[in-house]
């Protein structure tokens, strides 16, 4: 992706994280800089991130954030779909450079067990089977996945948790004549408490830190491979339950000032600016790492390299 140079890296090099301290033209920029594109499960946070910093932006939704940058129609974009290389080759004969990609944030579901079952891992089918959607669900019991006799899996989430989470609601969320035998509670602290009192259960919520009473328990996918959850594993993109998300910004090397609403936004990808708000919605704060990859985008630091970061 793009590093940039010249002015603009003087520029930034100069005010590191924070971005401060850029002139912005008035007038330089058309319809397509009062705007960032976003997918819809981010609208929400997109929203009151620009709110809580006064810009002078509106967030748009966008089921396909790259062809909308290319035609032009924004200089700013949230995907969580990595640009393709005919993508990025179209990009580049337009305009003469790439697109800039820094890590944005994480979209994370967590399933989780009584500290005290014996259980380690799930594979996704095993989680089709206990939470999906089946014309005529049926219980699944222990045995089936620990290899003993144990007693019926109790599937269990948050109420409405899923709203910002689209890619695992596919999974659980049923619509008629299908149901899942899912139990739902209000809040996820009661959650928590059935779990930790309950051997039976296995329930699945957005990322947080770990409560006590219970455990999460590794991912297995579709190829047999195993994943735990760490941040690592997330923005590498390998945790079968997460999407990363990128910022990705339509930034020509030789310009030499930033707008307000990309000084914003990529300071946000650099430090904790924002983090609280972004994870309020039940996404996740960018660990050092990423934040150190993002800042080698921008040519502020060094490249160290971390292994599976993509």
């Amino acid at each position: 992706m793009a590093i940039m140079k010249g002015a603009k890296m003087k520029l930034i090099n100069g005010c590191i994280a924070t971005l401060a301290g850029l002139s912005l033209s008035a007038g330089v920029w058309a319809e397509e800089s009062s705007r960032i594109l976003v997918e819809q499960e981010l609208m929400a946070v997109a929203n009151d991130l620009i709110q809580s910093a006064e810009l002078d932006i509106t967030a748009r939704k966008s089921a396909d954030v790259q062809g909308a940058m290319i035609d032009n129609q924004a200089r700013l974009g949230i995907s969580s779909r990595k640009w393709l290389d005919s993508e990025i080759a179209l990009f580049e004969h337009k305009y003469g450079y790439r697109p800039t990609e820094l890590f944005f944030t994480s979209d994370v579901i967590t399933i989780l067990v009584n500290e005290e079952n014996p259980i380690g891992g799930v594979t996704i089918d095993e989680l089709e089977l206990i939470f999906g959607c089946h014309d005529q669900p049926e219980q699944m019991q222990w045995n089936k996945i620990l290899g003993e006799e144990y007693q019926t899996i109790k599937p269990v989430a948050v109420e409405n948790e899923l709203a910002k989470h689209l890619n695992f609601a596919k999974l659980v969320e049923c619509e008629s004549p299908q149901s899942s035998l899912t139990q739902y509670y209000p809040e996820r602290e009661q959650l928590i408490e059935a779990i930790a009192d309950d051997k039976n259960l296995m329930g699945y919520t957005v990322y947080a830190e770990l409560e006590s009473g219970v455990r999460r328990l590794d991912i297995i996918n579709r190829n047999g491979e195993r994943f735990d959850l760490n941040k690592e594993t997330i923005l590498s993109g390998r945790y079968p339950l997460s999407n990363v998300y990128y910022l990705y910004l339509n930034l020509p090397p030789n310009r030499n000032y930033l707008t307000d609403a990309e000084k914003y936004f990529v300071g946000l990808t650099l430090g904790e600016e924002g983090q609280e708000t972004i994870a309020e919605h039940g996404f996740i704060s960018l660990p050092p790492e990423a934040i150190h990859r993002n800042r080698v985008r921008l040519s502020l630091d060094a490249p160290i390299v971390y292994g599976g970061y993509k």
